[in-house]
């Protein structure tokens, strides 16, 4: 090795370091063959992951209603009493909702079990059963739970069309469907019952109003008011997609969408061959560095 590196001196340093990789090859292709076979171990034992998706547009809301809210706005502010943006949209309030803590945890916790979140170690295909982790001693809490929750979900609104993509990923497809399901179905509902909650209170409040006042102009126009929570009470209860409808439903994922086997082994080769030139390469640095200073 000493004697091939002394015939390369200045203008020939780079012919001379490819001359010591190609000497070297035998060492490179043995540690770029190990990270390989590494690799493909790795790869082997990696579970794998389905994603189920669905894509959901905004319920649009009801031209009539949302005109009609525009032309109470300036009766509202005489008794005191607001009303909702019409212009804001439920859809991305929805979007918000689902990443939520709060969702996760009064929506969708209460219709799962907490150890198909955080203890799946895989799923047995042929008897469609999961498999845990064997050491499920320790019990993991809601916001343990709720960061799992956080990295399974994804959630893609198309500014084009207003569409949303929302998928769930998990070691079983059936899972992943199902969750679906439960996060499409609660997000209406918990959205409807709160409108239908906050509709409630307008009215309650707006039917005491009447009671203490005798002007008739103040009377007319909560009378005005009192129709369109009505309205607004009546569309909630009446329509199923409250916010998001289905345009298409979530299914089993019949191919898993993870892990990439083929590129698991890609990248441990391309980084065996890249450590073993750097080993190379840095021998002969600290080689030729010893020359100099001698």
């Amino acid at each position: 090795m000493s004697n091939t590196l002394e015939r390369y001196n200045g203008d020939d340093e780079f012919i001379g370091l490819l001359f010591s990789i190609w000497h070297k090859k035998l060492f490179i292709v043995s540690i770029t063959t190990m990270f390989s076979i590494i690799s493909v171990i790795y790869s082997l034992g990696v579970s794998d992951y389905y994603t189920s998706n669905a894509t959901l547009a905004p319920v649009n809301e009801d031209d009539s209603i949302s005109s009609k809210l525009g032309s109470l706005s300036s009766v509202a502010s005489i008794t005191g009493f607001s009303l909702p943006d019409s212009k804001s949209s439920k859809a991305k309030e929805a979007i918000v909702r689902i990443e939520s803590y709060d969702f996760f945890n009064n929506y969708f916790l209460p219709n799962v079990d907490i150890k198909n979140i955080t203890s799946v170690k895989s799923w047995d295909k042929t008897n469609n059963k999961l498999i845990y982790y064997q050491d499920d001693n320790n019990q993991q809490s809601h916001q343990d739970a709720y960061k799992f929750y956080k990295n399974m979900i994804q959630i893609t609104e198309y500014k084009s069309n207003g569409f949303i993509s929302l998928s769930i990923m998990h070691k079983s497809p059936f899972v992943a469907k199902d969750w679906l399901d439960i996060i499409i179905y609660n997000i209406n509902e918990s959205m409807r019952k709160k409108d239908i909650e906050t509709s409630q209170n307008a009215i309650n409040y707006l039917n005491e109003t009447v009671k203490s006042t005798n002007i008739q102009s103040v009377k007319n126009a909560v009378a005005n008011l009192l129709e369109s929570q009505i309205q607004i009470q009546m569309i909630a209860n009446s329509n199923k997609d409250y916010v998001l409808k289905v345009l298409d439903s979530p299914y089993v994922p019949q191919e898993k969408s993870s892990p990439s086997r083929a590129l698991i082994v890609i990248l441990g080769s391309i980084i065996g061959l890249i450590f073993s030139l750097f080993a190379v390469v840095s021998r002969l640095a600290i080689h030729n560095l010893k020359k100099l200073k001698n």
